[in-house]
């Protein structure tokens, strides 16, 4: 029994991992696209529908209801920007919201003014965008 114990012990600190081993926190969304965020400084929240999930890396907001997982990654995509910099200037500002309402006239799509992540650019898009921007004004 003792020796059974031993064994158990040994297997789980051997194989026991942190966020810190990965370096991302991956989301994919229902519709099989993947957005991640640096785990340094890894903070989620969950409220209204939404996980919003904030880093030293910057910070993703994702629909529940589009949520098929969570897990952690050692790849990241576009970690350096956050998701509400769509013109990826390295600011979160009305020119990102310029960039979305221009896409919205043209009726044309680019994946990272789907902010919201719901397979369209839209007005819901810009809301988004002005809320971050509202939200962390100072």
């Amino acid at each position: 029994m003792r020796h059974l114990l031993l064994i158990l012990i040994v297997l789980t600190v051997g194989i026991s991992a942190t966020a810190d081993d990965y370096g991302y926190m991956q989301f994919t969304g229902s519709d099989g696209t993947t957005q991640t965020i640096s785990t340094t400084g890894l903070k989620i929240t969950f409220a209204n529908g939404y996980a919003k999930a904030t880093s030293d890396g910057g910070s993703l907001s994702i629909a529940l209801d589009g949520l098929a997982s969570m897990q952690f990654s050692t790849e990241g995509t576009d970690p350096e920007y956050s998701i509400y910099d769509v013109n990826r200037d390295g600011n979160v500002n009305v020119a990102d919201v310029n960039y979305v309402l221009d896409l919205v006239l043209n009726e044309e799509y680019e994946s990272q003014a789907d902010v919201n992540n719901d397979g369209a650019v839209n007005v819901a898009d810009v809301n988004a965008i002005l809320n971050y921007i509202l939200a962390n004004a100072s």
